[in-house]
């Protein structure tokens, strides 16, 4: 059995299979989700195969003891929970969080350290997400209305949601298109370099019309870190393009801001003449803005809970329990929200310091795997430039634990890891079969 298992998952037919599988899983994700779904299980019921065929290599893998490490960790703070908080602990742990997060482990291995893998598996991401737009709305309707100014979500969860992966496909089209080469055919480089630039002009419309600040921020920072690290990670890029670029990008930011409704947006956290003093001064209850005023508030709240069980938190459930149980938050909260609108405090809460530590490691072992690996200049640009991207927006999100942001964690992290994951079990079976001959 073990010998027909090996068979097949080696063969150019199963290789094909799942390579299709994350292509139509990253496309569908979280438009048609019957499509989506079944996908999912195929590439996962195909990566669990294959864990268990090479159960050698991958009991050697950061990453995947890393799944072993947040069962551990989320039980561990479950079992807090019964302790500190008997009367509100769930009656058993919940490991699903950080296991949807570990998805990517599959993506990277089904990839097998193909760089034109990668691109498409990104590439199909990004036209998913305008689908996914187009999926949940009228779309047209909600295109003309953004055109005059009015915000919009498209009715996908709420504009926070569309702007993440929106701006996540805008990164990656951003970084194709600035390391574009015109190596053989120049009319295939400018059919390329057309393609793109449309592409990320439209992604850069529906990025503003959803006018979610915490994305604008994020892509500008992005954006404005990508050029240099790619002029410093490859020998092929001229010092006169990458000026070029950033003029662009400057004179882009200029006219966007000027346009009225990015304006109005953007001004609109500074309303009232004292929620900047309040802000800095620490009295964030007194801050009158309503997005970042709830924003303060709970964060206010959970760091109180943060330090009544600093170490392991008190599991999953907890990000609700800061607003529930609050004797101090405004009814209106209370009745309104259950999460955190930040990631790290949601983690603080439910995992404690040991969980804030497991996540970031997660984050950024991979980035670092990628860096260290033969991977080309522009995947390693891609992987900080998204991470960059990802801290700065789960710092007023929750992504990390929402399926929004599953969908785009382990998208973009499967595609960038697949490199070094692929090296290492090159590595790992040629190491065996080495001894295997002896």
């Amino acid at each position: 059995m073990t010998k027909f298992i090996r068979h097949y998952l080696e063969s150019e037919c199963c290789s094909s299979l799942m390579f299709l599988s994350v292509v139509l899983y990253v496309f569908f994700k979280d438009s048609v989700q019957l499509i989506g779904d079944i996908f999912q299980t195929i590439m996962v019921v195909g990566g669990l195969l294959a864990i268990y065929l090479y159960k050698g290599f991958f009991l050697r893998n950061i990453v995947f003891l890393l799944l072993v490490i947040g069962i551990l960790v989320q039980t561990a703070s479950w079992f807090m929970s019964t302790i500190t908080i008997p009367e509100l602990a769930q009656n058993h742990p919940n490991i699903k969080p950080f296991s949807y997060l570990l998805v990517f482990l599959v993506i990277a291995f089904w990839l097998k350290g193909s760089v034109k893998r990668s691109l498409l598996v990104m590439l199909s991401f990004s036209l998913g997400s305008i689908f996914t737009l187009f999926y949940h709305s009228d779309f047209i309707a909600q295109v003309i209305s953004g055109w005059h100014g009015i915000r919009v979500d498209f009715g996908y969860r709420n504009a926070q949601h569309g702007s993440l992966i929106i701006g996540a496909a805008f990164i990656f089209i951003f970084c194709c298109t600035y390391a574009a080469k015109s190596e053989k055919s120049r009319n295939r480089y400018y059919l390329m370099i057309t393609t793109t630039s449309i592409l990320l002009i439209f992604l850069g419309c529906l990025l503003l019309m959803l006018q979610s600040r915490q994305s604008w921020v994020a892509v500008m920072v992005s954006l404005l870190i990508s050029p240099l690290l790619y002029a410093y990670l490859s020998d092929d890029i001229s010092f006169r393009k990458t000026i070029v670029v950033y003029i662009s990008i400057f004179m882009v930011f200029f006219a966007m801001y000027h346009v009225s409704f990015v304006m109005s947006r953007v001004s609109t956290g500074f309303s009232h003449p004292d929620d900047l003093h309040n802000m800095i001064s620490g009295n964030w209850r007194e801050v009158k803005d309503l997005s970042i005023g709830i924003r303060l508030q709970t964060w206010l709240e959970a760091i109180n809970w943060f330090f009544a069980n600093p170490w392991l938190g008190t599991g999953d459930g907890s990000r609700s329990l800061v607003i529930t149980e609050s004797h101090v938050l405004p009814d209106y909260i209370k009745a309104e929200f259950r999460h955190l609108h930040n990631s790290n405090f949601e983690t603080a809460v439910s995992y404690g310091v040991v969980g804030l530590i497991y996540v970031y490691f997660l984050m950024i072992y991979p980035v670092y795997k990628t860096i260290k690996s033969n991977a080309p200049a522009l995947m390693k640009t891609i992987s900080i430039s998204f991470l960059v991207y990802w801290l700065i927006i789960n710092n007023f999100e929750s992504f990390l634990y929402m399926r929004s942001g599953q969908w785009v964690f382990n998208t973009f992290f499967g595609a960038i890891y697949t490199f070094s994951l692929y090296s290492d079990f090159v590595e790992y079976q040629n190491k065996k079969n080495r001894v295997g001959d002896i």
